[in-house]
């Protein structure tokens, strides 16, 4: 006679068993619960159609109307620059995406939230971009939203990032506060007030000209050589600027460019104690 199993209070023979084991091993599409897995969003249900009909142009899928995500979760680098393109729905499943470029767009918003992979994005000259965000891109080294019309920005998890570009915006603030690796920021043409540099060590080139700023810290910034930042009205007919060094001792290898904003505005460097 045959053994039989007592499972949980239920006598089970042997066979039983090894036959339900044997099903969870090999049927697919199931999880451990036994729920079945549901199936990847297709074509229009996750991405936008203009968007898809681009990845299908450029060889990157097969078919614009049956794309999945799983097909384009292992794409590194993407340029759709000057593609007359409104929207980027279903970028955030371009999960090992490195490279991205889509300058020249229509788009009106930019969520790349994520995308832990991404070390570059360009995307300037978007003019009717409002809103940006880069919520987990921890790997981000690069990021330019220059010429656009942005507004607001969340891209205080790109604290790794050694340029930033965001000239010719709408923007009241910016913060860079962690920023520790920061080399270059260009934020010309913006309606900033003030800019805390303090924690940008590595900061070698600030472009803040044509702002609202009354005069900077630049105290720590120690390896700045170029800093452009006139058209800013100062206060009271002077433009102070906190630093390592004082108006006698300016180092030979800085840069600062012709200092101009309507009634002249005189710069005056004021050497830290």
């Amino acid at each position: 006679m045959s053994k039989q199993i007592k499972t949980y209070g239920v006598i089970r023979h042997p066979l039983e068993v090894a036959i339900t084991i044997l099903l969870a091993v090999l049927l697919p599409g199931c999880h451990d619960d036994d729920t079945p897995l549901a199936p990847e969003p297709v074509g229009e249900e996750w991405i936008d159609a203009a968007f898809a009909a681009k990845l299908q142009e450029l060889g990157l899928i097969e078919d614009a109307l049956s794309v999945t995500p799983s097909m384009v979760a292992d794409i590194t680098e993407l340029n759709i620059s000057e593609s007359n393109l409104s929207s980027l729905r279903g970028i955030e499943w371009f999960k090992s995406l490195e490279k991205f470029d889509c300058e020249r767009n229509n788009l009106t918003t930019l969520c790349i939230d994520g995308l832990k992979s991404l070390r570059y994005m360009a995307c300037p000259y978007n003019r009717q971009l409002t809103t940006l965000s880069a919520k987990g891109c921890v790997a981000l080294d690069y990021l330019d939203f220059a010429n656009c019309n942005v507004s607001e920005i969340d891209i205080a998890d790109c604290t790794g990032l050694t340029e930033l570009g965001c000239g010719n915006n709408e923007l009241e603030s910016i913060d860079v506060t962690g920023f520790s690796n920061l080399e270059r920021l260009y934020c010309y043409g913006n309606y900033l007030e003030t800019i805390d540099l303090s924690g940008c060590p590595q900061l070698q080139q600030l472009i803040s000209f044509d702002n609202l700023l009354e005069g900077l810290d630049i105290t720590v910034n120690r390896k700045l050589t170029m800093l452009y930042t006139m058209i800013n009205p100062g206060h009271d007919g002077k433009f102070i600027i906190r630093a390592w060094f004082g108006n006698d001792d300016v180092p030979d290898n800085f840069s600062s460019g012709s200092w101009t904003y309507e009634d002249k505005v005189t710069v005056e460097y004021i050497k830290a104690v």
